[in-house]
């Protein structure tokens, strides 16, 4: 019928049709599908499909690329230039659709007759290339010859464990019988005698189980179908078993089922996996982690399921945290509820565990800012959820990631529909300073996909004893990291046989170490391929008889040749169409890693030298093509549009390397083989019309490709580019040459620079939505003038005690002020030396930090030195840097009354930079300030000192609360409580910095070390902090300011930021607010009494749990609080309850009203007494049995084989005795 309804005219006549013609008498299609085999041998017949299409196959073609690629080396003339067409991706790629054709008996043709006999200088490398392309073709009689060739023990170790762990990544066709197949294949003896191998096949196995071709039920009264059925499970898996079960199988053993139950996913799974996770089946710490593991994987197929089962081990405030955190991340991914969630919220205001109170919090607000797609639904709920926290001043403080926390970095962008995320996670023990688990977790969503690419977690339990036995201290021990390990044996005493009496008397059982286990897992694509775990055991592999250079030979290995190929991509989807032809889509990616390992040359020379001459070439390639079109199936073509890329990373590494530790010096010379073609990247759009059956041989296939893909762009429509940079300065030429599109080039580039994230950029370039051309080359080349040809770096370090020489070429100075002791030197320094012919580019620096023995004086330098490096410089370049600060010492006669402890302290600090081209008479510029409280803070400490009541904010009286809390301790005869520790902490902080600044001669600096960085602070200077404000306001060559800066309290709602004031020398005020601070430098603390330095306020492991005893109450390092006996004996008052009983302190009540307790403090086996001798006498110092002096101007230093192991320091009543080897602090 016409468009109208009307009837057309039709022909009266047959139509003649040429001779030889097939006729279709309809336009119909239906192919056929391979995931209902049911019997194994069926799995050995050729794909369906391609007997649809009529593929064929050419074994003699074949077997020349196979040798061919097997034969692909890179030499030191490739490294100039590895962009040719011809690489070992699209090899792999023209290889993989000439196997895809051929049967099981042809497969076996080719592997008996050309693998196994192929030339004996690429038998091996012939071999491996096969079983990388066997593995990645995926289909049912390349795997079947795959699994018979392991079950034959025809396959190394190694060998089979990779082929098992591509076959989820890469296997086409899942059916019952290839999970039968792969199930049977793990209880053959070739599998189960390989640790390794045994556990790569039960995870492929129990991933095909798991995977797509599963139907699951919904509910406990019907059965799973498909690759999940009973039946079918069965040769992989066993539902039935109990923790009880396996409690005497090997443990390894135990988890690996564990995580296949995760990647299997169905109801029954899970179920088996409860028998794991709750207490009362009595599973193991190992086995409860791994299954809350297993089932956080599986929950996606059975959310509500998996929330009932960890929701009462989360609420169960008896349980470790680390398992409670573990249970609730499984609740995050099931996808809750809103109600949910704040009933998590609302239960952790309460909740008694911190590790368990940091996570939620940090996984709750790090999701809630999620901008991952995925997330949005979890995001909105959080919304409603957090504010329930406002209010709370506990969950105001900023994220500690010294505590177990969620972090995640994540990016969308809706123009493209592209975005991913980072998910990092920490879990601290509750009895261990290790984490008990680390994770990363990388999500990429595209077009509406997302995948779950990558997982890696690692877990730890009883690290502790490894690391006590390498680094735990001894008397004798030092700080050096040189010498760690040189431990002092120490003779017995009558101390050592008293604090024998007191241990054998006190009948308390040491808290022996956890055995030492750690388990690493790697997840792809949302399924578990392969596990690796350890235990002590793998100190028996280290041989501590063997020379450094064995060790290092074992490390390093012999000359080995590598080339290793993964099909990290690959979809083909064929859909028929009316028009009687299908069309199809066609995506292929493949990853080529190549490896060059020359044999490693190690000489020991003098003075324990280790000297290392290694010469490698590593090169990674990835070769990928999309196309679109239709198949034209009655002349076996195909017609359409597509694209071709190609990325290839070179790293030729020439190193020769010295190690001298007893110099502290690591020396590296390394000659620069130049020209160096490092980077490559092109992506190429083209239509095409081409036969999808090829048998040519290879050279013929890779030409054919090249000549029937036409470009979708003329050359006139590109842009060529070829820009050099850096060769006047490294004389190192970067060379970066190509083309991109004309049109539109300037719009995209601003596009890409200023209006993308890094991980947009990432995603553009890799996807390239626009299907733009481009091409891009990056190479490293001689300079034109004063070329480079060799690098020289050599790093030293070394520790200067106050009787050290103190050599250096640059103007030290580390006396500290006016201070007359010599302090202690940490020194760091760098040499770098370009060297060429004509001319030599050095480079010299040199970190200097100084303190005294109390810590109340420190002291950095810095010291730089560079030659002229372009032809335009003709002097060096020299800066000369020393920062100064002079922290006040306690008067503990002001102890009486807290809140005055630090009124009208301040820290002295100074700065002086001087550069040029010499540190004398050239440009300088000087800080001279000190620190004090802020009026806020003063106004606090003055209302606590006159007992003043809170009229303000309480938001804003943090000190003035604390301040009233310890005087109300004081009132009920607790001299120092929680709070008054704490106020004398927090009122130690000076936020406010007085400072006058001076500059002579000034010329700019930063810009000729970084110039752009320069360049963006001068347009917004108080996005580059302190000093980037300080600089803008630089006038001339000579001037003055005065710079007064406040740094107020802020919480988890602010950005740390200070409020500037300056004023210039003509009188004008300047103010600046809500300058970022990047450091804790602009509001240092002055507390110091039991161990604490500002590094806690960079990591709260640096804030040390405190033990106090104040009457007969006893506040435990925990925060327990304990009644001790009212009795004269001795007491235990803490104790190191590890097998080495490395302290203990006892106490014990005198009757004395002066002097109420007597203190009794072994460090190991020496004895230390602070008691009064009679009622009538003051306390005197005994270290085993003898009486000592000490005097606040002569502190008593306690050494033990010529290193200090205590000193006691005395000021009036008070005492303080520390053990820096051991960690102890104690003021009594």
């Amino acid at each position: 019928r016409g468009p109208l309804g009307r009837e057309t005219g039709c022909p009266s006549t047959d139509t003649t049709l040429l001779d030889g013609v097939e006729t279709e008498h309809h336009l119909a299609q239906e192919f056929p599908v391979t995931d209902d085999l049911q019997n194994v041998e069926e799995l050995k017949h050729a794909n369906r499909l391609v007997e649809k299409f009529g593929l064929h196959g050419n074994k003699e073609n074949f077997v020349q690329g196979l040798h061919r690629l097997a034969r692909l080396e890179f030499t030191d003339e490739d490294i100039k230039e590895v962009g040719e067409e011809e690489g070992g991706g699209l090899l792999f790629l023209v290889l993989y659709n000439a196997l895809m054709p051929f049967s099981y008996e042809e497969i076996n043709d080719i592997y008996r007759n050309h693998v196994l006999t192929a030339p004996d200088d690429i038998k091996q490398s012939v071999r491996h290339v096969f079983l990388d392309l066997l593995a990645a073709e995926g289909l049912n009689q390349h795997v079947s010859f795959g699994i018979h060739l392991i079950e034959n023990n025809e396959l190394t170790t190694q060998e089979a464990e990779r082929f098992y762990s591509k076959l989820h990544l890469n296997l086409k066709e899942v059916s019952p019988a290839m999970v039968r197949l792969v199930g049977d294949s793990c209880r053959t003896e070739a599998v189960k005698a390989h640790r390794d191998v045994w556990t790569t096949c039960k995870l492929a196995a129990s991933a095909l189980v798991g995977s797509k071709s599963c139907n699951h039920s919904h509910d406990e009264h019907h059965e799973d179908h498909g690759t999940c059925s009973p039946e079918v499970v069965s040769h992989v898996f066993n539902y039935s078993v109990t923790p009880h079960d396996v409690e005497h199988e090997p443990e390894y053993q135990t988890e690996v089922f564990i995580r296949a139950a995760g990647n299997i996913g169905t109801q029954k799974a899970m179920h088996y996996l409860e028998r794991f996770i709750l207490p009362k089946w009595h599973a193991n710490e190992h086995e409860r982690m791994a299954a809350l593991w297993a089932l956080k994987q599986a929950s996606r197929n059975h959310p509500e399921l998996a929330r009932s089962i960890v929701l009462p081990v989360f609420h169960n405030e008896s349980e470790p945290s680390e398992i409670r955190i573990a249970a609730f991340l499984v609740v995050v991914v099931s996808n809750p509820d809103l109600y949910i969630l704040r009933h998590i919220a609302q239960e952790v205001i309460t909740d008694p565990s911190d590790q368990v109170v940091a996570f939620v919090t940090s996984a709750f607000r790090s999701l809630a800012a999620s901008k991952y797609p995925c997330h949005r639904e979890i995001a909105q709920h959080l919304r409603y959820v957090l504010p329930m926290w406002e209010n709370i001043p506990k969950f105001m403080r900023p994220l500690d990631k010294a505590r177990s926390h969620l972090v995640l970095d994540s990016g969308y962008n809706a123009k493209y529909d592209f975005g991913g995320v980072t998910i990092m996670e920490m879990i601290r023990s509750h009895d261990s300073y290790f984490p008990r688990n680390l994770y990363i977790n990388m999500k990429d969503y595209v077009a509406g996909h997302s995948t779950d690419t990558l997982a890696l977690s690692f877990e730890s339990w009883g690290m502790d004893k490894l690391l006590n036995k390498l680094v735990g201290p001894q008397p004798g021990s030092t700080k050096s990291i040189w010498d760690f390990m040189g431990r002092r044996r120490f003779p017995r005493d009558a101390s050592a046989k008293e604090r024998k009496e007191i241990e054998d008397a006190l009948h308390i059982h040491d808290r022996e170490y956890d055995h030492a286990y750690a388990r690493l897992s790697l997840s792809a694509f949302g399924k578990a391929i392969d596990s690796w775990s350890f235990d002590e055991s793998i100190l028996a592999t280290i041989n501590p008889n063997d020379a450094p250079e064995q060790t290092a030979e074992k490390i390093f290995g012999q000359e080995v040749r590598k080339k290793a190929f993964y099909l990290t991509q690959d979809m083909t989807y064929i859909t028929p169409t009316e028009l009687g032809v299908p069309v199809f889509f066609d995506f292929k990616r493949a990853e080529f890693l190549y490896a060059n390992h020359q044999k490693i040359d190690i000489t020991h020379g003098d003075a324990a030298e280790i000297n290392l001459s290694i010469k490698r070439h590593y090169l990674y390639e990835i070769r990928a093509y999309q196309m679109i079109g239709i198949a034209l199936t009655f002349a076996k073509s195909s017609l359409g549009s597509g694209y071709n890329s190609r990325t290839i990373i070179s790293w030729p590494l020439d190193l020769k390397a010295t190690l001298a530790p007893l110099e502290g010096k690591l020396k590296l010379h390394r000659p620069l083989h130049l020209p160096w073609n490092a980077a490559n990247h092109n992506f190429r759009p083209f239509t095409f019309q081409t036969p999808y059956d090829r048998t040519t041989d290879i050279d013929s296939t890779v030409h054919a490709l090249v000549e029937e893909h036409k470009p979708l762009y003329r050359n006139d429509e590109l842009v060529e580019f070829d820009r050099h940079y850096f060769g006047d300065i490294f004389g190192v030429d970067t060379r970066m040459k190509g083309y991109l599109i004309k049109k539109g080039l300037h719009r995209g580039l601003n596009e890409f620079f200023n209006e993308m994230t890094w991980r947009d950029r990432f995603y553009y370039v890799l996807i390239n939505p626009h299907w733009h051309p481009r091409d891009f080359k990056i190479y490293f080349e001689p300079a034109a003038e004063n070329p480079t040809k060799e690098l020289d770096i050599e790093i030293a370090y070394k520790f200067l005690e106050h009787d050290d020489s103190r050599e250096s070429h640059f103007p030290v100075h580390d006396q500290i002020g006016a201070d007359p002791e010599v302090p202690s030197t940490h020194v760091l320094s760098v040499d770098v030396n370009f060297k060429g012919d004509t001319k030599e580019r050095k480079l010299s620096a040199e970190m200097r930090y100084s303190f005294n023995h109390d810590l109340f004086n420190h002291k950095v330098q810095f010291f730089y030195d560079r030659s002229p490096f372009t032809k335009d410089e003709h002097e060096h370049l020299k800066i000369c840097a020393a920062a100064e600060a002079h922290f006040p010492k306690p008067d503990w006669s002001r102890i009486g009354n807290l809140a005055t402890f630090y009124q009208g302290r301040q820290i002295d600090a100074k700065l002086d930079v001087h550069y040029g081209s010499s540190c004398e008479g050239q440009s300088s510029i000087t800080l001279n300030g000190h620190f004090s409280h802020t009026e806020h803070d003063e106004e606090q400490l003055a209302a606590v000192a006159a007992g003043k009541p809170i009229t303000q904010n309480l938001r804003k009286s943090g000190l003035h609360w604390l301040g009233l809390k310890c005087l109300k301790g004081r009132e009920h005869g607790i001299p120092f409580n929680y709070y008054c520790l704490k106020f004398l902490r927090h009122s130690s902080r000076f936020g406010k910095l007085t400072a006058d600044v001076e500059w002579k001669n000034y010329k700019p600096l930063l810009n000729k070390l970084l110039h752009y960085i320069s360049k963006y602070h001068h347009l917004t200077p108080e996005e580059g902090g302190f000093f980037s404000v300080i600089r803008s306001h630089f006038t001339g060559e000579n001037g003055k300011l005065h710079v007064v800066s406040r740094v107020p309290w802020w919480n988890l709602k602010d950005q740390p930021h200070t409020d500037m004031v300056i004023t210039t020398e003509d009188g004008h005020h300047y103010s600046h607010w809500n300058v970022p601070t990047f450091s804790h430098m602009l509001e240092p603390r002055v507390y110091s009494p039991l161990g604490y330095s500002n590094f806690g306020e960079y990591n709260a492991l640096y804030r040390h749990h405190v033990c106090d005893l104040q009457g007969n109450g006893l506040r435990t390092f925990d925060g327990s609080v304990v009644e001790l006996p009212d009795t004269d004996c001795w007491k235990v008052v803490t104790r190191d309850c590890s097998p080495n009983q490395r302290f203990l302190l006892l106490a014990r009540a005198t009757g004395n009203p002066s002097f109420a307790k007597a203190l009794k403090l072994f460090i190991h086996k020496t004895k230390v007494e602070i008691l009064s001798v009679a009622e009538d006498s003051g306390l005197i110092l005994r270290v085993d049995g003898s009486k000592v002096e000490a005097t606040p101007e002569r502190p008593y230093s306690h050494t033990d084989h010529d290193v200090e192991l205590f000193e006691v320091k005395t000021h009036d009543k008070w005492y303080e005795v520390v053990s820096k080897p051991y960690g102890i602090y104690l003021t009594f």
